[in-house]
């Protein structure tokens, strides 16, 4: 115990890849380490389309953060909820209590951005945790459950209508889930259910989807979404929600019981992160090192960071 005290104390707020991995990897013999996360377990996002659309159960990709760090006797685990940060005294609140640290890493990600448009938290499901694609999965078993016994076709097409907001890499992977589930499984699994009554519309503002990627992909991901009668809508943005009806920029509206929302991302800094070292999308500002601009002992990695450095220089490692 006396040797723990004589190390130097890093804080990672965020157990996601970039805090956990970091946790795994720091220097036993320099440094003890506390990981705090509002949850008790690691999960894989990239695959939470595939909880939704109920290709795989939750436990397929997420494992308890206490059984992987286990054998890291230099790792200590804090569930709790970070809720702000003194950098002066160098001092961590949670809604578990209070952490004392040498070093604090953010390491929180991100979150949905609704654009200005708040009411649509309510009205819309999400896919930034197990929890929410748990809840999407329960959402769309629930219509084609409905669908197998409503009478009224108009109603029957209502909740049989999908409508996936953002062309990004999540919103492209959970519009082709559900077309495959039109194309493949309805008529299998839902002989109730006509495949032409289900309907799955994907819209994006850009002029394509996957925008952030090569036009070769943005090409062959459209490709394969109209060939399982996705609607690919390009080039047209949200205006409102109401619950019932999608409303667009040009005037359209579509009618559909199920809005999935997939358009954007926003950072949450800790209480007590300088306004002037947050940037763009309220992602906290770092140097080519990471450090928060204006902050000692304090950085930033994974989603939450804003690297605006054009060059890195060499660091030579000892």
């Amino acid at each position: 115990m006396s040797t723990e005290k004589k190390l130097q104390h890093i804080v990672i707020v965020g157990g996601g890849f970039a805090g956990f991995l970091l946790a795994k990897r720091i220097n036993p013999e320099k440094f003890r380490v506390t990981l705090v996360d509002r949850k008790n377990f690691h999960a894989f996002p990239p695959l939470f389309y595939q909880i939704a659309s109920s290709g795989l159960e939750p436990a397929a990709i997420c494992f308890p953060f206490r059984k992987e760090l286990r054998k890291l006797r230099h790792v200590r685990f804090h569930m709790g909820e970070a809720l702000a940060v003194d950098t002066q005294k160098q001092i961590l609140t949670t809604n578990t209590g209070n952490i004392n640290y040498d070093y604090l890493v953010l390491a929180t990600g991100t979150t949905n951005n609704f654009f200005n448009m708040p009411e649509l938290r309510e009205r819309v499901y999400t896919l930034k945790s197990t929890a929410e694609a748990i809840r999407l999965r329960n959402e769309i078993l629930f219509c084609l459950e409905r669908a197998c016994t409503c009478a009224d076709p108009e109603s029957r097409r209502t909740l049989l209508c999908f409508t996936v907001v953002g062309g990004g890499p999540t919103g492209v992977e959970i519009a082709g889930a559900l077309g495959e589930m039109k194309k493949y499984i309805l008529s299998r699994e839902y002989p109730e259910i006509s495949p032409c009554d289900m309907r799955v519309v994907i819209v994006e503002g850009s002029d394509r989807l996957l925008q952030n990627m090569s036009t070769e992909a943005s090409t062959k991901s459209r490709q394969y979404l109209e060939q399982l009668e996705v609607e690919v809508i390009t080039g047209h943005t949200m205006k409102s929600f109401d619950g019932t009806y999608v409303s667009f920029d040009n005037g359209d509206k579509i009618k559909c019981h199920t809005l999935i929302w997939t358009a954007g991302i926003t950072g949450e800094p800790l209480k007590g992160i300088p306004e002037t070292s947050i940037g763009k999308g309220r992602r906290i500002v770092t140097d080519e090192y990471n450090q928060v601009v204006g902050c000692e002992n304090l950085f930033a990695i994974g989603d939450i960071a804003l690297l605006t450095e054009k060059t890195i220089p060499k660091v030579t490692r000892k």
